[in-house]
């Protein structure tokens, strides 16, 4: 991984759908989630030490959360986009 892939201060270069689960790790640090559809969204933070339960209450809309997992368990809101 070159410092462009790792400098959280960097625009997105990419992004991918998520489909929430408890065990898939991104292979690199998000520089946002874009949620579609509100409802709660767990994450772990990539500190590796904080889970969070986020109440996203607007839709259509890049929260800047350097995350490394979305977690199906805990998660209702859909149509997530990891910006890498």
């Amino acid at each position: 991984m070159d410092r462009s892939d790792t400098d959280l201060t960097q625009s997105t270069r990419r992004a991918a759908a998520v489909t929430p689960n408890d065990a898939t790790i991104f292979p690199a640090p998000t520089r946002g989630l874009y949620v579609g559809v509100a409802g709660t969204i767990r994450v772990m933070h990539a500190d590796d030490t904080t889970v969070t339960d986020y109440p996203v209450t607007v839709a259509g809309y890049i929260y800047p959360w350097a995350v490394k997992q979305v977690h199906s368990t805990g998660t209702t809101a859909t149509s997530i986009v990891a910006q890498f």
